[in-house]
């Protein structure tokens, strides 16, 4: 089950390649967020309808193969919220009614996946280039390496997971071996990387937004809004 799950964190997370919405400007993304966000706040329909817009922005927006491991791990939280509030109506009014557990897992899953969204969105080359203009000239390069090691990180933990099951030992065992590859997978690229991480790139890292994709987020976002004071 754990190297399941971790296998899905990294398929929602580093499937998709650098076009469609990932392209977007991050002010555009982050509105889009913060609108669903919003959408949640207003009720069950409104959830609906942003999580729906998510979704079609997902599939068309170079997002699709990444769509299916996304709503598993944002599942996770909903399904949490809503047993635990299950549960919470059952030992203090003795009663829930299922529409009430629908409303806790819509909203809780457009919230999970909206999050969920923005990180898949975001490119390591664009928080590169915000961190250059923004003055961080000098750590500007680890967004980077962080992208190239966490998935690394992530498949170990899963291949080691998978090794001691098979084996019949216990999952500790996994943690121990898969935390061991990460360390030397960081000294690694540390030593790999030490001129670029002992000095500030003299030039931001290129990169350049598609005003289609940018408007169309824009257009959607604004979409969800309508519908927030509509319904």
């Amino acid at each position: 089950m754990l190297g399941w799950l971790v296998n899905k964190v990294y398929e929602s997370l580093f499937l998709a390649t650098d076009t469609g919405v990932r392209r977007a400007h991050i002010i555009a993304k982050a509105m889009a967020v913060v609108l669903v966000v919003y959408s949640v706040s207003k009720g069950l329909a409104t959830s609906i309808i942003a999580l729906t817009v998510l979704l079609i922005l997902a599939y068309f927006g170079g997002l699709k193969s990444s769509i299916k491991p996304m709503l598993i791990v944002s599942s996770i939280p909903a399904l949490w919220l809503s047993i635990s509030g299950w549960l919470t109506a059952y030992v203090t009014v003795h009663s829930i009614s299922p529409l009430a557990l629908l409303l806790i897992y819509v909203r809780s899953l457009t919230f999970s996946f909206a999050i969920l969204f923005f990180l898949t969105s975001l490119s390591p080359y664009e928080l590169a280039r915000i961190m250059w203009f923004t003055g961080l000239k000098k750590y500007s390069i680890a967004p980077l390496l962080l992208w190239r090691l966490t998935p690394v990180m992530l498949r170990d933990v899963a291949d080691a997971y998978s090794v001691q099951r098979v084996k019949g030992e216990k999952i500790w065992k996994s943690i121990a071996i898969s935390t061991a590859a990460i360390l030397e997978h960081k000294r690694f690229l540390l030593e790999y990387s030490y001129f670029k991480l002992s000095c500030e790139l003299l030039k931001p890292v290129p990169y350049s937004y598609k005003l289609n994709y940018t408007m169309t987020l824009i257009a959607m976002s604004l979409v969800i809004l309508a519908t927030c004071f509509i319904l």
